[in-house]
């Protein structure tokens, strides 16, 4: 297995370097063409969930610095690429990371690296309290990753409008699936695969609440007419 897990505990200097990420090589954009100066908290694109959200830090020549910010239970998934010299990797600044690949497991604190050269099973990252790590990659996937992260949202949000209950009933769902799974210790792919489901359990009533909307629209057309 290619996956390299180790801790980096007590070296500032990978934390720091990981926490700011203050000067990266950019094309055509910062204070040259080849060099920028971001602050933390700064970045050139974002999107986010109700548990996560992405931060693009810097990208050339296909290489991807993405911060991402999980809240408690958050997931993030790493499924085998199509390519086969796909690099991934993640430096963890803040927090506490549960990592899960095939069927073992371990919990990773600040200063912590995981490095993959590629994936080559299912891996799921699990923030067990809120925290924040760095994902590099060595291709370009920021764009795709972003429309899926939105779609998620959107989809999360039209179950929302379509019933009020439900506002935060689906993340609530799917945060104790998640705490459920982990303390099942089910693997990667069943973890993953929990969170979704868990989210997306109530998606039947848009469809249902647009049959009730338009059986009542009917029904008061024939009514008043």
């Amino acid at each position: 297995m290619s996956h390299v897990v180790y801790n980096c505990r007590g070296r500032g200097t990978i934390t720091s370097v990981a926490k700011r990420v203050q000067t990266l090589n950019f094309e055509n954009q910062g204070l040259t063409p080849w060099l920028r100066i971001m602050r933390d908290g700064e970045g050139l694109d974002s999107a986010s969930t109700d548990n996560m959200t992405i931060t693009l830090l810097g990208s050339y020549d296909g290489v991807e610095l993405i911060r991402h910010e999980l809240k408690r239970y958050g997931l993030m998934g790493f499924n085998p690429p199509s390519a086969s010299n796909v690099f991934e990797g993640i430096v963890l600044t803040s927090g506490v990371l549960r990592i899960t690949y095939g069927d073992h497991t371990e919990v990773l604190g600040p200063g912590s690296v995981v490095s993959m050269a590629p994936v080559q099973q299912a891996v799921c990252i699990v923030a067990l309290e809120q925290a924040e790590f760095v994902y590099v990659t060595s291709t370009s996937i920021f764009k795709s990753y972003k429309e899926w992260v939105e779609k998620f949202h959107h989809m999360a949000t039209e179950i929302a409008m379509k019933d009020g209950y439900t506002a935060s009933h689906c993340e609530r769902i799917r945060k104790y699936s998640v705490m459920i799974g982990c303390q099942l210790n089910l693997s990667a792919h069943d973890l993953i695969s929990l969170s979704c489901g868990a989210l997306f359990h109530d998606i039947g009533k848009i469809r249902a609440f647009c049959r009730m909307t338009d059986s009542i629209a009917s029904e008061n057309d024939a009514h008043f007419s």
